[in-house]
């Protein structure tokens, strides 16, 4: 009886544990496809699959859309094996209705986990992976559909391109399109790039690129604004972009109070103003009191700090011996052969007796440190007594049962 309750324990026990693990190592290219709407018309579709993990694959196929359009797509087979290592086309036919409404329809094919090939086998509830199929449906007249595109991160002095994708989802030709595109800096203009201009035929796309100059701009967070002007109307579209040097700040200190004879431990916050990441990252702290040091300068660990991010340094200042008083902590920031350096008013003061406030529970429990995950285990052991209570008492009856027979 004993070893049945252990066994009975640890099928409990059991799922609480098991965490599936799945690797989503299925890449695919090109990620998606975009078709313009004609009635009836057929499209064949190709991409390539492949499987990047050293273990064998089944993949399912299943096709959803928002739009409840699915059913346009025809595939070859559902149902596709992949070695180890392995790669393969996946090709699809799309067949159009006879109608659909104006706009844009997504349709996404999911590539899901099986665990064994053919129909039968049980999807996993993780997707590998999405392919996009776009089907693009003209409105009545000229309607245009514009995204306007640049680098997110630059560095200072480079020229930036920008270009707006712009297309033309009407059933009419558009006869003029360009666009001017202001160059922001916190509400205030900085510089402004145009485009060429152009036309654009019924369900075509055209690209209208700009170039923007940065030798003589500052670092910062920028926004472009771009009004794509066609035909008589206006097409406003927004996008923020960063130009950076390769420079860093010091922002500020966790903290400006310090115990005497004492290890304090501070952070130091620092921010890269490069559009790449920074590594060996490293603070050089000195104490200052009247412009004469009065404790030996120490380094902090280096860290990478990534581009236009904020970072902490871990820096711990001993006051062993240190008077109470005023001082000037000097903080060098090292970087790329670089230095920047700040200052900021600390103050050191002696240590007060350490009044403790009344949390405690009864026989002196901290009740404070109770936390949810112990609540939890609290829980679980309650769940299980609770089982094996009802266990035992049901083995009791039917041993009952039996001894009355």
């Amino acid at each position: 009886m004993n070893n049945r309750l252990w066994i009975f324990c640890i099928l409990l026990l059991v799922p609480l544990f098991a965490v599936p693990a799945y690797s989503a190592s299925l890449s695919i290219s090109p990620g998606h496809t975009t078709l313009f709407f004609d009635p009836g018309e057929k499209y064949t579709v190709t991409f390539n699959a492949e499987n990047t993990d050293h273990k064998e694959k089944y993949i399912r196929i299943i096709p959803v859309s928002k739009s409840g359009i699915e059913d346009i797509i025809l595939l070859q087979s559902e149902n596709y094996y992949f070695p180890a290592g392995s790669r393969q086309k996946i090709t699809f036919m799309v067949k159009m209705p006879a109608s659909l409404p104006p706009g844009d329809h997504d349709i996404k094919l999911r590539l899901m986990p099986t665990k064994v090939s053919g129909e039968t086998g049980h999807l996993s509830a993780i997707e590998l992976v999405n392919y996009l199929v776009k089907v693009y449906v003209p409105y009545p007249g000229k309607y245009l559909i514009a995204v306007l595109r640049s680098p997110l991160y630059n560095n200072l002095g480079e020229v930036i391109p920008f270009e707006i994708l712009a297309t033309n989802l009407g059933t009419q030709t558009i006869d003029t399109i360009n666009a001017s595109i202001d160059i922001m800096l916190d509400d205030e203009l900085v510089d402004t790039i145009h485009t060429e201009t152009t036309s654009i035929e019924s369900k075509d796309e055209k690209y209208l690129p700009a170039y923007l100059d940065t030798k003589e701009m500052l670092i910062g967070k920028y926004t472009a604004v771009a009004r794509i002007m066609w035909d008589g109307n206006i097409t406003k579209k927004n996008r923020t972009f960063y130009i950076g040097d390769l420079k860093m700040e010091i922002i500020n200190i966790s903290r400006r109070s310090f115990e005497t004879d004492k290890i304090n431990k501070l952070t130091i916050e620092v921010e890269n103003k490069w559009s790449e990441k920074i590594p060996n990252v490293y603070a050089s702290v000195k104490l200052m009191k009247d412009g004469e040091q009065v404790l030996p300068s120490f380094n902090t660990q280096s860290v990478p700090v990534d581009r236009w991010a904020t970072s902490y340094i871990p820096a711990y200042l001993d006051t062993q011996g240190m008077e109470a008083g005023d001082y000037d902590m000097d903080i060098t920031l090292h970087y790329s052969d670089k230095t920047v350096q700040k200052t900021f008013g600390v103050s050191i003061f002696k240590s007060k007796p350490k009044i403790i406030p009344f949390t405690e529970g009864p026989s002196g429990f901290d009740w404070e440190s109770i936390s949810m995950i112990h609540v939890s285990i609290a829980v679980l052991a309650l769940v299980v007594l609770v089982n094996v209570l009802w266990f035992v008492l049901k083995k009791k009856k039917k041993d009952e049962k039996g001894d009355e027979a």
